[in-house]
């Protein structure tokens, strides 16, 4: 080195050895110094041994100097910290404390309808459905939400059918009908005696409330929760005698409903997708196409809406994935509720 201050300095014209710098993976910790230095002849090759370049073309703006290089970031705006995802597949949340529980659900591809051959032939042909993510109700909603919504807003108090009938939900006399008047004293039952307006008319009120989107599954979006990653029969597989254990059907329910959550989730966290009771969803009725769809919804206009998933007066092959109901939007019964969807 010289002694001397020195100006963009780049050694001598010639000489025998070049100057290596920085340490490596192979060296010990004093060889790895800032100021170290090493040298060898310019042929020399070794497995320690790389290089990085440098431009000295002149710069189109002032000479660089750490000043200004510090002056020039305390300029820039400060960089966003992404946030991280709102959610997290499967993820369980609310959004008010007393509002139902929803289970995220990344979207994906699936297919929609009776794999096995065994149903009715409104549920072929089957037919490959691709959906973006949603939320979903972890179960159905409970005579305790629906209430909640009855009590807000004076109006959409569950009934079936006019007031005096043996069918009426409070004051009838079948038998049937009845039972599921005392289930509506327990809170957390789901509710019946429900129509498709109703239903939609408590997810506008639940949007209200929240600010959120809020709506009835489509279809589609109730078969690929229901089944959650199964082409069998039932979110399980195809063994019916195994349905006890995650549905209250006909076998096992009393002749009426039960509290929800009391039977197993499927794989992605959701009760009472088979059983319990029938659910209202989105979509008017009409036969299947034969083409791949994305994000379905049902024609524009139709007669009858959908309700998928068996209920408590059912027998098992009523309960599986793929059974498609309808009836009238006006329609109740004892056996008929709903559960929520949301946009995310």
């Amino acid at each position: 080195y010289s002694q001397s201050a020195q100006s963009n300095p780049s050694g001598p014209t010639s000489g025998s050895n070049r100057v290596l710098r920085g340490g490596s993976w192979n060296c010990v910790a004093d060889y790895c110094r800032s100021a170290f230095r090493s040298h060898y002849g310019p042929g020399f090759r070794g497995g320690s041994l790389g290089f990085r370049v440098a431009r000295t073309d002149p710069w189109p703006s002032d000479t660089f100097t750490l000043a200004a290089q510090q002056a020039a970031q305390a300029q820039r705006p400060a960089r966003e910290t992404p946030e991280p995802p709102k959610y997290t597949p499967y993820h369980v949340f609310r959004d008010q404390e007393k509002l139902p529980a929803l289970v995220y659900l990344p979207g994906g591809r699936f297919n929609m309808g009776d794999s096995q051959g065994i149903g009715g032939d409104d549920e072929k042909p089957v037919h490959e459905v691709t959906l973006d993510a949603f939320a979903l109700g972890c179960t159905p909603v409970t005579v305790g939400d629906y209430l909640r919504f009855v009590e807000a807003t004076d109006q959409h108090a569950p009934e079936w059918l006019e007031e005096g009938s043996q069918y009426h939900i409070d004051t009838g006399t079948d038998d049937h009908y009845s039972k599921a008047g005392v289930s509506r004293e327990n809170l957390d039952h789901p509710i019946v005696g429900v129509s498709w307006d109703d239903a939609q008319a408590y997810c506008d009120w639940l949007s209200e409330q929240t600010g959120e989107q809020y709506t009835l599954p489509t279809e589609a979006e109730w078969e690929y929760a229901c089944r959650s990653g199964s082409e069998a029969a039932y979110c399980f597989g195809d063994d019916e005698s195994e349905l006890a254990d995650y549905a209250w059907y006909g076998e096992n329910s009393q002749n009426k409903t039960q509290p929800i959550g009391t039977r197993k989730a499927n794989a992605w966290g959701l009760y009472d997708m088979h059983g319990n009771v029938w659910e209202w969803v989105y979509d008017w009725y009409e036969s299947y196409s034969q083409s791949a769809q994305s994000n379905p919804s049902g024609p524009a206009e139709g007669s009858n809406r959908v309700f998928r998933g068996g209920g408590w007066i059912n027998d098992a092959d009523y309960c599986r994935s793929a059974v498609r109901g309808r009836s009238d939007p006006g329609g109740r019964s004892s056996g008929l509720g709903f559960r929520v969807a949301r946009r995310v």
